[in-house]
């Protein structure tokens, strides 16, 4: 389709799933041999009459001028930076609330495959009442910057952003290359849903806005048994801690159901933040505290021996 004298590529909303489908000539040399398919976010959250709403914002739009050279950037924040994550040209919108209450959209670009390319467009929130799906939209403009493109698998990347919106809403900037933030909502800081494991694999963490929770295992303890240690900390600051005998776990009380084995390292000297809590790998174990606010430092500290209140 051709809109104002730029090629629009079409896009198509799957049950549960944003799909943006690229043209072949501007995909990365590895898609293009590719049928075309959507690029899906799975965000765990059903999106409903907003996603509906706001079907566009995954669209790719190709503009015919020559760039000087082929630069990408990530397409859907809300899955995690890495190579399920599709890259695309000139992206007309962004899901930063991953249940629809934040959206950028209609984003017109300048400097594409420059060092640093530039956009205008509308910032699309809504006020959530009674939800975010059927709350009134307030829509105000906004501005992108995507800037230092570095090589990334094989292909140029934008590897930071920085996003202004006028208040009550908050500018949002980072870098996502070369060490890619862990977790979905990664243009946020963070804030969707995010998992991962201490160096060593025996402390597995789990984060979203609602709570920051963290099991383990205790040295010497055997990994076909429920972890006998956790702890979980709460937006309000409260933190509940865990800590069982090892024949209490066998029992089927131990301080986890579950565990995801296939969850990222979180390596020493690394964080990773969702909502208000920030999480670090430290020597010591995992620290995880409120970043912000009344309840600053509020949290736990879980290592290989033993669990501790932070306050």
């Amino acid at each position: 389709m051709n809109i104002g004298g730029a090629d629009v590529i079409e896009s198509s909303v799957q049950t549960g799933r944003i799909a943006a489908i690229a043209r072949d000539e501007d995909r990365p040399e590895s898609m293009r041999q590719r049928h075309r398919r959507g690029i899906c976010g799975s965000c765990g959250i059903a999106l409903g009459v907003a996603l509906a709403a706001f079907a566009i914002l995954t669209h790719a739009t190709i503009v015919r001028a020559a760039s000087p050279r082929p630069v990408y950037f990530f397409s859907d924040n809300s899955q995690p930076i890495g190579t399920h994550n599709r890259l695309v040209m000139r992206p007309s919108g962004f899901l930063l609330f991953l249940d629809g209450q934040w959206v950028l959209q209609n984003l017109h670009w300048t400097g594409w495959g420059s060092a640093v390319a530039r956009a205008t467009g509308i910032s699309n929130a809504s006020n959530d009442i009674p939800d975010a799906a059927h709350g009134r939209r307030i829509k105000t403009w906004a501005d992108m910057t995507l800037s230092d493109p570095v090589r990334w698998h094989g292909h140029e990347v934008y590897s930071c952003f920085n996003i202004l919106v006028p208040p009550p809403a908050s500018d949002l900037s980072g870098c996502v290359l070369p060490n890619p933030p862990i977790g979905s909502g990664w243009l946020l800081g963070g804030a969707g849903g995010v998992e991962f494991l201490a160096p060593g694999q025996r402390i597995w963490c789990g984060m979203d806005a609602s709570l920051s929770f963290c099991a383990g295992y205790a040295k010497g303890q055997s990994l076909a048994t429920p972890p006998t240690m956790g702890a979980t900390v709460y937006p309000s600051g409260k933190v509940v801690l865990c800590s069982v005998s090892e024949g209490a776990a066998t029992a089927g009380n131990g301080c986890a159901q579950n565990w995801d084995a296939a969850a990222p390292v979180l390596t020493i000297g690394q964080a990773v933040r969702s909502g208000n809590v920030l999480c670090r790998s430290e020597p010591s174990g995992i620290l995880c505290t409120i970043a912000s606010g009344s309840h600053k430092g509020k949290g736990f500290l879980i290592s290989g021996s033993t669990v501790s209140q932070r306050s």
